[in-house]
């Protein structure tokens, strides 16, 4: 198994990679938390090096940017499995959809991220504790899930784990579910362009699949890399 992790913007690394090579993009920006309504309205989730903190029209033609990228590189039967949230913020409604249907991909199919779990605000609303997860393809001739990944429906319940590094990263069960679900496929290469503490790495390794990792946080990095050898130095 290959793995290549690299510490640097995804906006400089991404155009370095060859067309058309990436099977699979499982892949969760920053959410831009820190443009909200008050201090109350949302958990923010702080980073050491990016700040987390455009104003939308600014995040959304970053994300397009970043994606109509992560479009290039796909193989014509790939998959890009986006994972963002939909909230309320600054008297408007955001849903990452919008942005989605703003750049070269064909949204597939919304699935729900069920996290059984929320903070509650007196904010007016009910407590979010679930986020989304976009399927989207390049060509028609996308790759197709097995027959046994169907039983998992479009719901996810999958509780988040606690991570030392970053709170705000996925469990280790969600890709890994994802990355099986295409097991019928050979020499799969999965990316992750916002890698974060290197959850999707560690699930390629442990499907056996090929990675390439970008983080743009040098602590992230550091432990995304320390994460990636310990589970490859239990191979040997």
């Amino acid at each position: 198994m290959n793995c290549k992790l690299y510490n640097d913007d995804c906006l400089n690394i991404l155009p370095t990679i060859e067309d058309e090579s990436i099977d699979l993009i499982i892949t969760s920006p920053p959410y831009n938390m820190k443009h909200r309504d008050n201090d109350h309205d949302e958990i923010v989730v702080t980073y050491n090096t990016y700040q987390d903190e455009l104003n939308q029209e600014e995040y959304e033609d970053w994300q397009i940017q970043v994606l109509n990228e992560c479009y290039r590189v796909l193989k014509p039967n790939g998959l890009l499995y986006y994972n963002h949230k939909e909230r309320h913020s600054k008297g408007e409604y955001f849903h990452p959809l919008n942005i989605i249907q703003r750049t070269k991909f064909h949204p597939l199919q919304t699935i729900i991220w069920n996290k059984n779990s929320g903070v509650m605000f007196n904010t007016g609303r009910f407590s979010n504790c679930h986020e989304i997860i976009i399927v989207a393809y390049k060509t028609q001739n996308y790759m197709r899930i097995t027959i046994e990944a169907e039983k998992h429906f479009d719901v996810w319940n999958i509780n988040r784990d606690i991570n030392p590094c970053l709170t705000a990263s996925f469990p280790l069960e969600l890709p890994k579910r994802i990355i099986h679900a295409y097991e019928n496929y050979e020499d799969l290469v999965v990316m992750d362009c916002f890698m974060g503490s290197g959850t999707t790495a560690q699930a390629s390794l442990e499907e056996g699949r090929d990675f390439i990792g970008i983080e743009i946080d040098k602590d992230y990095y550091d432990y995304a890399v320390n994460r990636t050898r310990t589970y490859q130095t239990k191979l040997i």
